[in-house]
């Protein structure tokens, strides 16, 4: 234990005390190196944290494009829709610009006659971030080259 000088009134106190004898100031305890190497990780953590969510968001977007594409514009284009059956996210090709995406897969469904075709398509859609609205740019249906 050693003595150190008060800040406030220069008189000599005990390092271990928590205030001085005699002017009453509350000594300021200095940050732990511990706490202090806890603040980093954390700040770290975070950072990694903070850049994941940012790279994730894009691969939301891409999901909810398909999404949009497989449940509103590429069944409008078809001429039995209910008889739909769309291939998985894993079997399609999303292509970004930006944000434009352009879905390309497939859709088994019936023509006219009942026969289930298997056709392509490929759903450019555009995200306003701003209004958070998706447009259709254009929805192209073509039959799928075996």
């Amino acid at each position: 234990m050693s003595l150190t000088q008060c800040s406030e009134c220069l008189g000599l106190l005990s390092s271990k005390a928590r205030s001085c004898p005699h002017c009453g100031d509350v000594k300021k305890s200095p940050v732990s190196p511990g706490f202090k190497r806890l603040l980093v990780y954390a700040s770290v953590v975070l950072s990694l944290f903070l850049i994941g969510a940012v790279l994730d968001y894009s691969f939301f977007l891409n999901r909810i494009a398909f999404r949009i594409a497989i449940s509103k514009y590429v069944p409008a284009h078809l001429k039995t829709p209910r008889t739909a059956q769309f291939c998985n996210y894993t079997d399609v090709e999303i292509v970004t610009e930006g944000y434009s995406f352009t879905v390309y897969g497939w859709v088994d469904a019936q023509n006219l006659f009942g026969a289930v075709i298997r056709n392509n398509f490929e759903c450019m859609l555009v995200y306003d971030r701003f209004n958070h609205r998706w447009s259709e740019v254009r929805t192209d249906i073509y039959p799928a080259v075996h």
